[in-house]
């Protein structure tokens, strides 16, 4: 039986997370030690990741700086696949003694982690992390994917055990008749505002945004 248009897709998509892999697998790491994690979810995973961002902007982050949480979580609800990417970065440090995570050496920010009194990040890995990030996303454009860095993704992923990591992202991936994370803010309040017939004005002032 002949594959329909909205098959060939959906198989596309899952091609290129795959290729999307194995290019931040590639990109160059600090001193050639590979700490990332990686791992892609569909389905009915999709709907649960979405659910989770609504959650953070409920219950923990609910300043109006993070209204855009709510168009977040329904580009993540409608897009393909999702591609998440994640950093190791308090894994035993590289001996660069750099102090851009506030410690005089390596050796000291060690031991503040086994010592769990840490919150910074080995900033050689977050370039890692940004570096294969920046691959992943290169891939997914020269195969014509519409995709997004989203930290609202990655952070929701990590909170429900989807992928480990000190620090992740996550990059929704879609191939439609229009980029579904072009113009999803414009769009997430115009629905809002039809569905609750309210202006434009009044739905952005409802969550804190002036014009």
């Amino acid at each position: 039986m002949p594959a329909n248009k909205e098959q060939l897709v959906r198989e596309a998509v899952e091609a290129v997370t795959r290729l999307m892999a194995a290019a931040a697998t590639t990109a160059p790491k600090s001193k050639g030690f590979d700490d990332l994690t990686v791992e892609i979810v569909s389905g009915k995973d999709l709907r649960r990741l979405a659910e989770e961002i609504r959650k953070m902007w409920r219950e923990q982050f609910t300043s109006g700086t993070f209204w855009f949480l709510g168009p977040d979580a329904s580009a993540v609800e409608e897009c393909t696949a999702l591609f998440l990417l994640g950093i190791r970065a308090q894994r035993p440090p590289l001996a660069l003694d750099c102090q851009a995570c506030g410690y005089e050496t390596c050796e000291e920010y060690e031991e503040a982690v086994r010592q769990n009194k840490i919150s910074t990040l080995c900033s050689f890995k977050v370039l890692d992390l940004g570096l294969a990030l920046s691959s992943a996303v290169m891939v997914a454009a020269q195969n014509f994917i519409d995709n997004r860095i989203m930290w609202s993704a990655g952070m929701a992923a990590k909170r429900l055990g989807l992928i480990e990591g000190d620090l992740v992202m996550g990059i929704p991936l879609s191939a439609r008749g229009s980029n579904p994370f072009f113009d999803r803010y414009l769009r997430y309040f115009l629905n809002k505002a039809r569905s609750q017939q309210k202006s434009l004005t009044q739905i952005l002032r409802e969550h804190g945004i002036e014009y």
